[in-house]
């Protein structure tokens, strides 16, 4: 229920330099403007180290896979971090504790 005051989303990229992995981007879907519809293309974007993206809440959008080498894939050191969440707005009136 709380979803329908989100009005941007965000997700801040870090990891351990140098970068040992690819991939890990987001894919951002296109919409049809004439019907308000998600297309089935899309943009992806491949943040750089200490990067923050924000999108509008209501974008389709997906994490796309992240790929380390066969060595490093339980290497802590080697992995691609985020921190996500959403700017709302508050309904009227006091906003719940939850």
């Amino acid at each position: 229920p709380g979803a329908r005051h989100r009005v941007f989303g965000f997700i801040y990229y870090f990891w351990y330099p140098p970068k040992r992995f690819q991939g890990g981007g987001l894919a951002v879907y296109d919409w049809h403007l004439d019907t308000r519809t998600r297309a089935y293309t899309c943009t992806n974007l491949l943040p750089n180290y200490n990067e923050l993206l924000v999108i509008p809440a209501n974008c389709w959008h997906e994490v796309l896979p992240v790929k380390t080498s066969e060595s490093e894939q339980d290497d802590f050191e080697s992995a691609r971090f985020t921190l996500n969440g959403w700017i709302s707005l508050a309904p009227d009136g006091p906003v719940p504790a939850e």
